[in-house]
C-alpha cells in the first residue's frame, strides 16, 4: 500500500508543474533581470523545479503575485526601469520574502496590486515599501472595514481593527482631545493619506459616493475645514477642497544663504506642497526634495485668503540643496531688502520674521513658528 504522504507529494508536485507553466514567462525573463544576483537565481530554479510541498506552496502564492500583478514582459520592462541600482536588489528581495512568509495567497495578491500601483506611476518607491510591508501584516479579512471606512463609514470598523491599521500607517490616532471637555470617547483615528492611496492601490481606484469622479488613492487626501478658525478638520480629497472653497495647509520652502534668500521675480519659494493627511510640512517638503527633515526649518505661517490656504513658510541652507532647489533664472537677494514696499506684504512681513529667527537664534531659547 502507498503511503498516504507521498501520495500527496506526488499530487503537490504535479499541480507545481502545472503552475509553473502559468509563470514560466515571468520566470525567464527575471532569470534576465537578476544575471548578477545569485541569491535570487536561486529562488528561481526553485520554482522551476521545487523539491517539497513547502516549495510547491511557495509557487501557488507565487502565481497568485503574478496573476495580480499582470506583470507581462512590457510591464517588468515597466518595473524594472523603475528599479536602479540597489533598489533593485532590496524590491525583489522584499517580493520574494514576503511571499515566501505569507499564511494566505491573497496577502501576495495584494503585494502584486501594489506593484501594479509602482510601475504605473500611482505611487513612489518608498509608499511602495511601506505598503508591501502593511500588506504582510494586516488581517486579510478585516480589509472591508478599511474600504468602508475611506468611502465615509468609519463608524463600521471595530476596535481590534482600528489599532490593526494604526499599526501599519493606513489610519492616524488623534490623542490630543484626551481629558478635554469636548472629548467623550478617547482617541480618534482619522483618514491619511498613504492610507487612501493604500486603498487606491489594492481596490482599483473606487469613486468617492456622492462626488464627480474623484478616486480614492488618486485624488490626495488634505486635513480641511470651511472656516480656518476651525481647529477640528475633516480628511478629504483636495479637489473636492479647493472646488468647495474649504481651507488647508500648504508646506512652502525658500534656499537661504546667511543673509540673503534665492528670489525668481517675486517669488522666494523653490518647492512647495499642500500638507497631506497624516503628514506635517518638514516629512511633506522632504518627500518633494529629498532632503533631510531635520535640514527644514519652521519659521512663518502666511494666511493666503484669496486662495483659502494657510502657507507654512520653511527655509533650507543653501549647503543643504540639491541643484533643482536652485533655478537657472534665480537671484540672491538680502532678505533685509524685502522691507521694501515695492514688495508684496507677504515678503514685507517674511523678512521680519526672519529677521527675528535670526535674533532668537542667538539666545538659548529657540521657537516655533507661533512665536513671532
Amino acid at each position: 500500500m502507498k503511503n498516504s504522504s507521498d501520495s500527496d507529494i506526488k499530487s503537490a508536485m504535479a499541480l507545481a508543474s502545472s503552475t509553473y507553466k502559468h509563470i514560466e514567462p515571468l520566470a525567464k525573463s527575471l532569470n534576465t533581470v537578476f544575471k548578477d544576483e545569485s541569491h535570487l537565481r536561486t529562488i528561481l530554479m526553485l520554482l522551476k523545479a521545487p523539491s517539497s510541498i513547502s516549495d510547491a506552496i511557495f509557487m501557488h502564492k507565487f502565481d497568485a503575485f503574478y496573476e495580480a500583478s499582470n506583470l507581462s514582459d512590457h510591464n517588468l520592462k515597466k518595473l524594472n526601469k523603475k528599479l536602479t541600482g540597489k533598489h533593485k536588489t532590496h524590491f525583489w528581495s522584499l517580493i520574494f520574502t514576503s511571499i515566501q512568509n505569507h499564511d494566505d495567497k491573497r496577502r501576495s495578491e495584494l503585494v502584486g496590486k501594489v506593484v501594479v500601483a509602482y510601475y504605473k506611476g500611482k505611487i513612489n518607491y518608498d509608499e511602495t515599501i511601506r505598503m508591501i510591508h502593511a500588506s504582510n501584516r494586516i488581517n486579510v479579512e478585516n480589509l472591508n472595514y478599511l474600504l468602508n471606512c475611506y468611502l465615509g463609514d468609519p463608524g463600521s470598523m471595530p476596535g481590534y481593527a482600528l489599532q490593526e491599521f494604526v499599526t501599519v500607517g493606513l489610519l492616524g490616532i488623534d490623542q490630543s482631545g484626551i481629558g478635554t471637555w469636548s472629548n467623550s470617547g478617547g482617541a480618534t483615528y482619522p483618514l491619511v493619506d498613504f492610507g487612501a492611496r493604500y486603498v487606491g492601490a489594492i481596490y482599483d481606484y473606487p469613486i468617492y459616493p456622492e462626488t464627480k469622479g474623484i478616486k480614492v488613492g488618486e485624488d490626495r487626501l488634505v486635513n480641511a475645514s470651511k472656516d480656518n478658525s476651525n481647529s477640528v478638520r475633516k480628511q478629504l480629497p483636495i479637489k473636492l477642497v479647493i472646488d468647495k472653497g474649504y481651507w488647508y495647509g500648504e508646506a512652502a520652502l525658500i534656499l537661504r544663504d546667511k543673509n540673503k534668500i534665492l528670489m525668481v521675480d517675486q517669488d522666494p519659494i523653490v518647492a512647495s506642497s499642500p500638507i497631506y493627511a497624516g503628514e506635517y510640512g518638514e516629512r511633506t517638503l522632504s518627500n518633494i526634495t529629498g532632503v533631510k527633515e531635520e535640514n527644514i526649518k519652521s519659521f512663518f505661517i502666511h494666511t493666503d485668503n484669496a486662495r483659502h490656504v494657510s502657507v507654512w513658510f520653511y527655509f533650507l541652507e543653501n549647503k543643504q540643496a540639491n541643484s533643482s532647489l536652485r533655478p537657472s533664472n534665480g537671484s540672491w537677494i538680502e532678505y533685509q531688502q524685502l522691507k521694501d514696499n515695492k514688495y508684496p506684504e507677504s515678503l514685507n512681513k517674511l523678512a521680519d520674521t526672519l529677521s527675528e529667527y535670526d535674533k532668537v537664534q542667538l539666545t538659548d531659547k529657540p521657537r516655533g513658528p507661533y512665536d513671532f
